[in-house]
């Protein structure tokens, strides 16, 4: 089956699958914010980019989370606490890492000047 020839492969809950080429366009901003894990797709190598960094950014009580028997089973709406602008440019929400990634302005306005392609973007 082949793949589309964009650089980011794959969105996951926990990271990024990225083709080669992107792999080098983004490590050098990513650097110490997560691991580069090597892949194969097919005939293809891709590098899964694995964010280490989690924040307690989630107000609890401002959230509309869904408990069942005292579980987390899912979320309607996040809020979030007041954050100052120095973020990290990718990471996961503590206690949250499954339900995907954030990312800064900043790494949104890096990919989109560095041309990378195959990914979107949804304000939070």
């Amino acid at each position: 089956m082949p793949h589309n020839s964009s650089d980011f492969k794959d969105f996951f809950v926990g990271g990024l699958l990225v083709v080669e080429g992107g792999k080098k366009k983004l490590e050098g901003v990513l650097g110490g914010l997560g691991q580069w894990i090597p892949m194969r797709l097919g005939n293809e190598s891709v590098f899964y980019f694995h964010p280490t960094k989690a924040l307690d950014i989630v107000d609890k009580d401002n959230s509309d989370l869904l408990y069942y028997d005292g579980y987390l089973t899912g979320v309607n709406k996040f809020a979030f606490r007041e954050l100052d602008d120095d973020l990290p440019l990718i990471f996961k929400m503590s206690g949250f890492e499954n339900y995907g990634l954030v990312v800064s302005c900043e790494f949104k306005k890096y990919v989109e000047e560095s041309a990378l392609t195959g990914l979107s973007f949804k304000k939070l």
